[in-house]
């Protein structure tokens, strides 16, 4: 969940951005809207590559690592299947102590 709110939490005010700087472009500069559209949609499409680059930062930052393999326990994975287990979906090595 914070994976999802981080992520649109960083895309949407960034997508939110290019598009008020291209209205603003075609309307103060008499550009056409066709040309300023065809220049911020890459841009567009950056603020979702931005907000996927910063939900993998918070993941390696603040993320469950499997202690064999070094894979994410958390991100696009279901938490509640790896608790119920116990084990990595990846290496299928205990993740928790016996203790």
């Amino acid at each position: 969940m914070v994976f999802l709110v981080a992520f649109f939490g960083v895309a949407v005010p960034l997508l939110a951005g290019v598009f008020y700087v291209a209205h603003w472009v075609s309307t103060e500069f008499a550009f056409r809207r066709e040309i300023v559209f065809l220049v911020a949609t890459p841009l567009a499409c950056g603020a979702f590559v931005v907000g996927g680059f910063t939900t993998q930062m918070l993941d390696r930052r603040f993320g469950i690592r499997c202690p064999r393999c070094g894979q994410s326990l958390t991100f696009r994975r279901h938490p509640e299947r790896i608790v119920a287990s116990g084990h990595c979906p990846y290496c299928h090595e205990s993740v928790f102590n016996a203790a």
